[in-house]
């Protein structure tokens, strides 16, 4: 008859080989712009922009957004309708 349970101590070998080996790091993800708005809501920042500079990373600006002025001769030409 085969003992299930041997006396030995080979069942559950494979763990205790296992158990000493250094665990793989992985990688962490660069929170996405989307993920960050919704954190930033969730604080109750009152955001006034957010940036994504070429290496990745997103800044977020807070305070109040800069107004436009109205004298902007820029958006005098965006009012004219062209036909």
């Amino acid at each position: 008859m085969i003992a299930l349970n041997p006396p030995w101590g080979l069942v559950g070998c494979r763990a205790s080989i296992f158990a000493n080996w250094p665990k793989r790091s992985r990688r962490q993800r660069k929170p996405t712009v989307a993920s960050v708005a919704k954190q930033a809501s969730k604080a109750g920042l009152k955001v006034a922009r957010y940036e994504v500079p070429p290496d990745g990373t997103v800044v977020v600006v807070t305070g109040k957004g800069e107004a436009t002025e109205a004298s902007n001769p820029w958006l005098d030409d965006l009012t004219k309708v062209k036909q």
